[in-house]
């Protein structure tokens, strides 16, 4: 415990002198710089000399003293702002001054701005202001929105609550936005009316119907999907329902506006009154006529194709290890008996093989107003589970590596040779390796539909 304190001590203090190293090499910058008449960048010297060593007075002094004289010369620009008209600059400056002694200040260095110049803010900021707003408003009545806009903001970044700035904002952010989402509506782009629209609404809901439009773009671009029961060709259990659950689940999780899943109870009864077969997919007739007895716009049916698990030939090598024993020796020295460790040589093996699992799965995405195949694809996966162990006839935590002439007796390779032993011995179970499968190739469906909807 004494030498994890003493550790830290000196690592302490070891940050510490370089910290004081480099505060000085900034201060010795900054003094050279201001001897050169360079003030501003003196100043920026001294500061991060300050910043580095909060401690260094002269540093503090040097800032102090350079950095007032970089202040003034900021809040002359206001005087000679507000004095030649020019009332955007002087506000601008006495922001860009203000926002100088405040940097300066959280390194416990206060800097001065004198009355006076205060004044002269307040006089411009009213004027620069008061110029702004009228040309903003007149820009709006224009219908000029963009410059507007850009007006506005700029009086909010100054002085967020001046007359009705906000709402006016409001206005030339969205009713740009709000009118194409109109006209997009009115010419039947309804992905294109929802996209301007839910800008609106995002910015403000209650800006004029444009959350009651939105969701009316929404409604004529929305894709209802029920999924059919799928067929599994391969003869592996369940196989198919997992692929339905995994795939129903992907597509929720988009929260995508334009999907929407639909899941009839009497989906089954349906099927069998249509005396419809689900021993492989639809046709696309079949799946169109179901799709409109369940009121979506499109079904989508599904087959696992291909699930085949394979393995490889086991393969053994003998390997040369040492077993470590203990002989009691006479040390001579001392005259008592102690335990000598020594080693003999003997073989252990090591076993390895490789398993992998080979998953096709078809869809279609049919369309229950034309009988067209709005998406199609076969998704083939694979996963690969590999095995690596040892096996010893004795007692393995006695063994050590080696070669035929020498032991390895560091920690790093018994480590590793010990992990052999207590490698797993048995390949992963296909469902397990399926599990990831099944997700892959649900996330790929719903990507392809999610991309299908949105262009």
């Amino acid at each position: 415990m004494k030498k994890i304190y003493l550790y830290y001590f000196l690592l302490t203090i070891l940050v510490s002198i370089s910290a004081c190293s480099g505060t000085k090499k900034y201060y010795k910058k900054g003094l050279t710089l201001e001897e050169a008449n360079m003030q501003e960048e003196a100043a920026d010297m001294y500061l991060t000399s300050v910043t580095r060593n909060p401690k260094n007075v002269q540093a503090k002094i040097a800032l102090k003293r350079t950095g007032q004289i970089v202040l003034d010369r900021k809040l002359s620009q206001v005087f000679k702002g507000n004095e030649t008209g020019d009332y955007e600059k002087a506000v601008n400056s006495f922001l860009d001054a203000q926002r100088y002694q405040e940097k300066v200040a959280k390194q416990g260095v206060k800097l001065t701005i004198a009355p006076q110049y205060k004044t002269y803010f307040k006089a411009s900021k009213e004027k620069y202001l008061s110029d702004l707003y009228q040309r903003g408003t007149q820009l709006l009545e224009k219908e000029a929105f963009e410059e507007a806009d850009a007006l506005f903001a700029e009086i909010i970044r100054i002085t967020p609550n001046y007359k009705d700035v906000k709402t006016l904002k409001n206005a030339s952010t969205n009713e740009p936005l709000y009118r194409k989402g109109v006209v997009a509506l009115e010419a039947n782009h309804f992905k294109e009316a929802y996209r301007y629209l839910n800008q609106v609404v995002r910015k403000d809901k209650t800006y004029k119907d444009a959350y009651e439009l939105r969701e009316d773009a929404r409604k004529q671009a929305l894709l209802t999907i029920s999924l059919l029961p799928f067929s599994n060709t391969s003869f592996t259990r369940n196989a198919q329902e997992r692929f339905k659950a995994d795939i129903t689940s992907s597509l929720t999780r988009l929260k995508h506006p334009f999907i929407e899943l639909v899941d009839r109870e009497n989906l089954q009864a349906i099927l069998e009154e249509q005396k419809l077969a689900m021993s492989g997919l639809l046709d696309e007739q079949s799946a169109a006529k179901v799709g409109e007895l369940l009121g979506v716009k499109a079904v989508m049916t599904g087959k696992v194709v291909t699930f085949k698990p394979s393995t490889g030939q086991w393969q053994a090598q003998e390997k040369i290890g040492y077993e470590a024993y203990n002989v009691r020796k006479l040390d001579t020295t001392t005259n008592k008996y102690v335990n000598e460790t020594r080693y003999k040589k003997v073989i252990y093996s090591e076993h390895s093989n490789q398993k992998q699992l080979n998953v096709a799965f078809q869809y279609q995405l049919v369309s229950s107003e034309t009988g067209k195949v709005l998406l199609s694809n076969v998704i083939n996966r694979k996963q690969q589970d590999a095995l690596r162990y040892a096996s010893y006839s004795g007692d393995y935590r006695n063994l050590y590596p080696g070669s035929t002439k020498s032991v390895f007796t560091s920690k790093n390779d018994k480590s590793r040779l010990n992990q052999l032993f207590a490698s797993r011995k048995e390949f992963k179970s296909n469902e397990d390796m399926a599990k990831l499968i099944y997700q892959d190739i649900a996330q790929q469906v719903a990507k392809e539909v999610k991309n299908y909807v949105e262009n």
